[in-house]
């Protein structure tokens, strides 16, 4: 074993290396790795065998740890060098500090005593893994100088130091590309049986840390309010995890902060990071050293998530063909998860389709199935909703002996909560049948108990209650902000008259009380009640039917039965449409008496 310094002739070198290279950093023990990363790089491409490389590596670090341990301890802001050459047959590694120590027997080849010792021990490994190991004291600075034997390093041609790279960058691709087909075909058939997708992200990520030797790597999807959560983590075992995944409730990030992840959310552009210690430490992807890649989730432009895959160590960084990679899994997880949201969309979509169902199911049930009929008059109504269930309601029910009773309403808006105020008035206005022979009574008490949710829930109600008493051959009516009731006198016919009964809106005023109002009903007479859906219907061009032209349709319309005046007056209505979607429910209640 030598410890002298050893003359080195100057060597035939490769074109694209420098005779020394090297780096300074702070004596910090938590940037070795990094540091010595650099040198091994440096082996590696000049050829030097991985076990030897090995060697050096670690000799190395005991050096670079002596550095700072004794030769920085005391100093402020100390720094320590790293320097590397190859020159004739030796490889030599120069660390300098600014300390003014020497080792004594630090350059010994026999073990300490102790083996447990720290002591001795980093001596004995650097004059074991190393040629030559020299301590000397310089200009104010410490440094040690290991060397390496490592034969007469060859002369290059470029041609040669070129077709060596290429063949170096062909045989990694090559690699990467096997890799990345396998990858691929897991992954295709992931996304056709993966039941979630979580399950689905969770295998993507698993495999990509095998595949890329990275460290960590987890997904964050967008929320419907635009922020991002974690969805799926996974880790390396060296790296504290356990390799599981990381689900549920998590930290929200907003896509304006300032972090890495949230940048590319916001942009929907990848972003390098090349030093993970140099970003803010506020940021999730600072790490003490180490690099990461982000990629975003995107679905015909719109970005879904991110994907961010880190790799503790340096050196290398990723390459084009692992980078292609994550680009090509970023892709597949932004069509799954366009996939997923899609499916939960179309699955609440069926359950609001089906409530509507049910809900169109229980109002179809409350419509009258037959009307009264008498030797004095005859009663039909009908319905057509505007969506699969609608605000309109209508009723007639037959009052013992003495006449019937016929209800129409309308629900301000439509669809299930339209319906449901609708039912909720039936309700109200079949409990109080002992009041039907006094329409303006039986709506003040229906307005007393419908107001507090009425009120509550900013809606009301228009309706109109009419009693037609056989005996006496009138019609007792009252109204809450209802359309007229039409009437259509019989014999030689006459005009239409409008029957006002005035009043408020049902939920509009908590105390209003409704007059009931009387008119005479003599034989021939006919009576219409309808909803607003019924003249303020559009054509293609945005016009409405309007109250006068709904009105002198009728008596024409009206030939034979109330059934068959009432489907033609809606063939006319759709016709009028130009057989378009109802925009508002459309009803009417008729009544023709003898």
């Amino acid at each position: 074993m030598e410890n002298r310094v050893v003359q080195v002739e100057p060597s035939i070198q490769a074109p694209d290396v420098e005779e020394y290279s090297g780096i300074e950093f702070a004596a910090e023990f938590g940037r070795v790795a990094a540091v010595v990363a650099k040198l091994l790089a440096f082996c590696l491409k000049q050829g030097i065998a991985p076990e030897v490389c090995s060697q050096i590596e670690l000799a190395t670090v005991e050096a670079v740890n002596n550095a700072i341990e004794h030769g920085c301890t005391g100093v402020g802001n100390a720094r320590v060098r790293l320097r590397w050459s190859w020159a004739g047959e030796f490889l030599e590694v120069r660390v300098y500090d600014p300390g003014k120590f020497m080792p004594g027997t630090a350059t010994s080849t026999e073990l300490p005593e102790d083996l447990l010792a720290e002591g001795g021990r980093g001596g004995f490994l650097m004059t074991t893994l190393m040629d030559s190991v020299e301590h000397r004291l310089a200009d104010g600075q410490h440094c040690v100088v290991l060397r390496k034997n490592l034969g007469q390093k060859p002369a290059y041609r470029a041609k040669d130091i070129e077709s060596a790279a290429l063949l170096r960058d062909m045989t990694a691709e090559l690699s990467t590309s096997y890799e990345t087909l396998a990858a691929l075909f897991h992954f295709s058939q992931e996304l056709a049986t993966a039941p979630t997708f979580d399950q689905f992200a969770g295998s993507v990520l698993t495999r990509l840390i095998d595949v890329l030797s990275a460290n960590e790597a987890n997904i964050l999807v967008a929320q419907e309010d635009g922020r991002l959560t974690l969805c799926c983590a996974r880790f390396r075992e060296e790296t504290g995890g356990d390799g599981s995944g990381v689900t549920g409730p998590m930290t929200l990030v907003p896509p304006q902060d300032q972090t890495i992840e949230g940048k590319v959310f916001q942009s929907g552009v990848e972003r390098t990071v090349d030093d993970c210690s140099i970003i803010p430490p506020s940021d999730p992807l600072w790490r003490a050293e180490g690099v990461a890649y982000v990629c975003p989730l995107l679905f015909q432009g719109k970005v879904l998530g991110v994907l961010s895959v880190l790799r503790l160590k340096a050196v290398p960084f990723f390459s084009a063909g692992q980078i292609s990679l994550i680009r090509t899994m970023a892709e597949s997880l932004g069509i799954a998860r366009a996939t997923m949201l899609l499916q939960h969309q179309r699955q609440a979509e069926q359950r609001a389709i089906r409530e509507l169902e049910i809900a169109a199911e229980i109002q179809q049930s409350l419509v009258p199935k037959s009307f009264p009929t008498n030797p004095r008059a005859r009663v039909f109504g009908v319905s057509q909703t505007a969506f699969r269930v609608g605000g309109d309601y209508f009723d007639a029910l037959t009052i013992g002996e003495n006449g019937m009773l016929m209800a129409i309403a309308d629900v301000m808006g439509k669809g299930m909560p339209a319906a449901i105020l609708a039912t909720i008035l039936r309700t109200s206005v079949h409990a109080r049948l002992e009041l039907a022979e006094t329409p303006g009574l039986l709506l003040t008490e229906v307005s007393r108990q419908l107001f507090p949710d009425l009120a509550r829930l900013d809606s009301f109600i228009t309706a109109q209650i009419a009693f037609y008493s056989h005996g006496t051959g009138t019609l007792l009516y009252a109204s809450a902000g209802h359309c007229p009731l039409l009437k259509f006198p019989g014999g030689k016919g006459g005009p239409c008259e409008e029957l006002k009964g005035g009043g408020m809106p049902l939920g509009v005023m908590q105390n209003e009380r409704y007059e009931t109002h009387c008119v005479t009903a003599f034989p021939g007479d006919r009576f219409v009640f309808l909803t607003d859906g019924i003249y303020e219907a559009e054509d293609t061009a945005g016009k409405a039917l309007g109250w006068e032209r709904a009105i002198g349709e009728i008596p024409g319309l009206w030939t034979g039965t109330p059934a068959a005046f009432c489907g033609r007056m809606l063939d006319v209505i759709r016709k009028f449409t130009g057989y378009a979607d109802a925009s508002d429910d459309r009803t009417l209640l008729t009544l023709e008496c003898f």
